[in-house]
């Protein structure tokens, strides 16, 4: 394993405000390794948004980290930082990973943090997601998405296979060049323009599916309506 640098780019001791939380503390960094030859990338991350996108022609993932604190300024937020916070990128072979989380969670006593990522990275490399909290979103990649979210709103599109296992919170699919699996707790789920096959398991919230080349079955629609157009193949809804 190597991780190759890692860059404090700015560090503000000023009240941060995000859609998910009001916090007293923001330092910003930056992680970059070499991406040639990178197959995949794992993401395992805690509390705090996530943004992804494909861009042809790199050859480095980048990430932008914006750490955030609540409940502590200046150097008492700095130390928080130091004890308890992971932040890394590694390279083991062709497989890369990048960890961004609080140890022991977002907390102690007074004290929470959560860290927005932005990553850019090569086009047809496989993501692999592991997320606490937040929102996801992931654009241009042309690779397979696996997400697994506990709770937060998911945005994605121009990929190809996506794999959805999510506990609370919108999901909207686009542009998808392969097939489409879902299996969400609640909230709501478009899925359009799909090349491939579409599988959902849902338990409440509606389901939108528009413009898909494949078949679309609904596993379980729990509560909530289920709408669809456009499907060339199959559909398979239980009690439609």
């Amino acid at each position: 394993m190597r991780s190759l640098f890692l860059i404090l780019l700015v560090s503000l001791a000023l009240p941060a405000q995000a859609d998910w939380g009001d916090y007293d503390y923001e330092e910003v960094r930056e992680l970059a390794l070499d991406a040639g030859g990178l197959e995949s990338l794992r993401i395992d991350a805690g509390a705090g948004s996530l943004t992804i996108r494909g861009v042809e022609g790199s050859d480095q993932v980048e990430v932008m980290a914006t750490v955030l604190v609540s409940g502590a300024e200046g150097d008492k937020a700095r130390d928080f930082i130091e004890k308890h916070m992971v932040l890394s990128l590694d390279r083991s072979g062709n497989k890369a990973e990048l960890v961004a989380d609080f140890k022991g969670g977002m907390g102690f006593g007074n004290d929470r943090g959560a860290i927005a990522l932005d990553v850019r990275m090569p086009k047809g490399v496989d993501v692999d997601i592991d997320d606490g909290s937040g929102s996801i979103e992931v654009h241009g990649t042309g690779s397979a998405l696996l997400i697994n979210d506990g709770s937060g709103s998911i945005t994605v599109s121009d990929v190809t296979d996506v794999v959805v296992d999510d506990g609370s919170g919108s999901i909207d699919l686009r542009d998808i060049s392969g097939d489409v699996q879902v299996e969400d707790g609640s909230g709501s789920i478009k899925v359009s323009r799909v090349a491939g096959s579409i599988v959902i398991d849902d338990g409440s919230g509606s389901i939108d599916v528009a413009d898909v080349r494949g078949s679309f079955k609904v596993v379980d629609a729990g509560s909530g309506s289920v709408n669809y157009r456009d499907v060339a193949g199959d559909v398979s809804i239980p009690d439609d």
